[in-house]
């Protein structure tokens, strides 16, 4: 199938928070530290936090450090 303008994207994939701690072997407390300091977007489904893979290469690219907003 060819692509069709207006078509849905894929959907998108997520980490959670263990599986990215896991990965980069830190503690979990970091990953929440990161997300509640605003250094790490994330989406909250329920219970469920989720994390974009790209979300996490800017929190890593700015060393976990809250990202200013250019006004």
């Amino acid at each position: 199938l060819a692509h069709q303008k207006g078509a849905p994207e894929m959907e998108e994939e997520y980490l959670r928070p263990a599986e990215i701690a896991a990965k980069m072997k830190i503690s979990r407390q970091t990953v929440y530290n990161w997300m509640r300091s605003g250094a790490l977007e994330y989406r909250r489904t329920g219970n469920t936090v989720l994390i974009t893979p790209a979300a996490l290469e800017a929190c890593i690219a700015s060393g976990g450090k809250k990202r200013e907003i250019a006004q």
